[in-house]
């Protein structure tokens, strides 16, 4: 039961929380944990619907990655009350900490 739960505090902790500290500090209207989990699962199905759909995603992972980073920015947009280039830079602040994370305990 115990292992249940910390994987769910480190979920929670790596997923999220990085996009709610992200939009705290771009000074977004909701900046809130449930609102930061929203717009992280809103953000992921629509880029994962959506990019696969332009063109040149399939064949190019560059032009896939920043077609993601766009999308996740206009989701963020939209449910974190903020502009679009604050919701790019919001969708990139997570992503490096991901991918830094990826780095270090691979």
């Amino acid at each position: 039961m115990i292992n249940i739960l910390l994987v769910g505090f480190l979920i929670v902790v790596i997923c999220f929380v990085p996009v709610m500290l992200a939009a705290k500090k771009l000074d977004a209207g909701k900046s809130d944990l449930v609102s930061s989990v929203i717009a992280v699962i809103v953000g992921g199905i629509a880029s994962s619907t959506i990019a696969p759909m332009l063109p040149g995603a399939n064949t190019n992972a560059l032009v896939a990655t920043l077609y993601v980073f766009l999308i996740t920015g206009a989701a963020y947009k939209f449910i974190l009350d903020t502009t679009y280039v604050k919701g790019i830079i919001i969708a990139l602040i997570p992503a490096a900490i991901w991918y830094v994370l990826g780095i270090v305990f691979s």
